[in-house]
């Protein structure tokens, strides 16, 4: 991971919500089938906004 603020992100676990489209508290999802980092768009549905760069330090994600 790039930063403490994205391992944290991306590490977490909801003890309510086992899905993270349904966790209003989870901001970012990993696709590692597809290689892809997103931002959660919390609508009901299970859509994200890719991102290249960590939103926290910049770092470039890979």
């Amino acid at each position: 991971m790039c930063c403490a603020d994205m391992r944290y992100q991306v590490t977490r676990r909801c003890a309510q919500h086992d899905d993270p489209f349904e966790c209003p508290d989870r901001v970012i999802v990993h696709s590692v089938e597809f290689g892809v980092w997103g931002l959660v768009i919390h609508d009901g549905g299970r859509a994200v906004v890719e991102i290249s760069f960590c939103p926290w330090c910049g770092a470039k994600l890979g």
